[in-house]
This record gives structure tokens, sequence and C-alpha cells, in this order.
């Protein structure tokens, strides 16, 4: 339930929120147990912070998505994009955002970089209790303090969440963001 808001029906940039949508996209699109490389490609693509992950290594997707939501990884925004297609996943985005009743959202890119992914407060209320009660395995991933992973290479990567409440004992999850158009953004349980 909604006990207080204010410019609840603006539209404004959202910044890494997105990549909710992105886990969401992915988890319907892509089977977990798949493998798929970040590129250089991929990482060429990010602004910011790209994250730990090297280009050329690869993964299951069920491990990137750690990686997407914990430290906020542009890169493997993109290669998640990439494996369907990135025009057909970004499609596959605002259509989801649409069947969850997200009527002002729309995206742009897969990773939040782009001003023009843009909702409303209200529409990331129906996106946020659509995961927690529909996907709650994505708000359990951003949850976690820290993580490992394993490349197919076998090198190991260590995972850091850049969310400060993540770890915390009422805090269920949930997703951040920043960039200079949106500035700092926030969704969370």
């Amino acid at each position: 339930e909604v006990y207080a808001e204010q410019n609840a029906d603006t539209v404004l940039p959202i910044a890494s929120i997105t990549k909710l949508v992105t886990a969401l996209a992915a988890n319907e699109s892509i089977h977990y147990d798949k493998k798929l490389a970040v590129t250089a490609d991929d990482r060429k693509q990010t602004e910011g912070t790209p994250g730990t992950i090297t280009p050329g290594e690869e993964f299951v997707i069920g491990d990137l998505i750690y990686s997407l939501l914990m430290e906020s990884n542009n890169s493997v925004s993109y290669a998640l994009a990439r494996y369907n297609g990135s025009n057909n996943f970004l499609k596959l985005m605002n259509e989801k955002a649409r069947a969850i009743g997200m009527t002002q959202t729309s995206f742009d890119d897969p990773s939040g970089i782009s001003s023009n992914n843009r909702a409303t407060a209200n529409d990331l209320f129906l996106l946020t209790r659509y995961i927690y009660n529909s996907q709650s395995y994505i708000l359990n991933v951003t949850r976690e303090k820290s993580r490992s992973i394993v490349a197919e290479s076998g090198k190991e990567y260590m995972l850091h969440n850049l969310n400060v409440f993540a770890s915390k004992a009422d805090f269920l999850g949930g997703k951040t963001g920043y960039t200079d158009a949106a500035r700092e953004t926030m969704t969370t349980v």
C-alpha cells in the first residue's frame, strides 16, 4: 500500500534500477544454465564502473545475474541483451514493463545509462511489488553482501554489492543507481 507520495506520476530517468527489468527479461528469454561471454564490445558501451569481469570470460547466465544486480555491472547488461539480439531484448523489457502495469515506463538500453530509461515512482512501486510477490529470487540476489563466481576458465571473481543495505537483517532487497541525469535512485523493500 502507498502511505505517502509526492510527484509519484512524474516521469524521470531511473539509472540502474533498469537492471531489475533486465534481470526479469533475461529470466524469460535465457536459460540460466546457458553460457555467455562478456566481450570487449559489451564493455565499450558502458560508462562509469563496468564491473570486475574481464572481457572474454565466459559464465553461466545464473552467475552473471549476480554481477548484474550486486555490482551493477553495465557490461553484463549489454551481454545479456546481445544473447537474443539487443533490439529484441529491449522490446521484451518494454513489454514486461507494460505487462506489470508500468504504463509510464520506457527502456532505451539494458543498463540504465541512457537518460531515456524513464519511469514514475508509481511504476517503480508496481515493479518492486511484482518482483517481491512473483520473482523474489531477484530480491534475494540483491541482498547478498558479497559472492564468488567462477568463470569457465576457472578464474574466480569476488563480487561486492554496491547497495549499502545489503546483508542487513531487515533489508529484503532492492536496487540503487546513479547517472548525472537521474542522480541517485533507489527502490527498496
